[in-house]
């Protein structure tokens, strides 16, 4: 019996210097875990978390916002290059119609000078052949005095 008191008493201590030796991790892990350093260390995580976070949605506007502008620019360009085109297109056939007026125009005054030298040379032809049909002995010409000279 004193032998089994005895082991229950040293069961006793040894239980309680277990547990004694326990309270004294948790007690020295628990403040490791709640410590300034940790806290320190948390804070600073979360100032670069929030510093990615942010620096990613700048990116993420900022690209967005470049992708627009560039969307803007380009519809800009083809909206000035098709109203470049338009107005070249709008030229050019002004220029064709006023081509073709003066090429009428040209046509019709080439025609009336042809028609006037055919004209001419009927005229010429018709005074030509009168001058063949008389004679040349009875063309008189007038002195300036007013006198009539026989014809040379």
């Amino acid at each position: 019996r004193n032998e089994v008191h005895m082991l229950r008493e040293a069961l006793k201590q040894e239980t309680n210097n277990r547990d004694a030796i326990y309270h004294k991790l948790m007690k020295d892990l628990q403040p490791v875990n709640q410590s300034k350093e940790f806290d320190e260390l948390r804070t600073q995580l979360k100032k670069q978390v929030t510093t990615l976070e942010s620096g990613l949605a700048d990116e993420i506007r900022d690209r967005r916002a470049s992708e627009t502008m560039r969307d803007t620019k380009e519809a800009s360009r083809e909206a000035d290059l098709r109203s470049s085109l338009n107005a070249l297109c709008q030229d050019l056939s002004h220029h064709k119609m006023t081509a073709g007026v003066t090429k009428d125009d040209h046509k019709n005054l080439i025609n009336g000078c042809i028609h006037d030298i055919h004209l001419l040379a009927g005229g010429v032809q018709r005074v030509t052949q009168a001058w063949t049909t008389v004679p040349i002995g009875s063309m008189q010409t007038a002195d300036i005095n007013g006198s009539s000279a026989p014809g040379c």
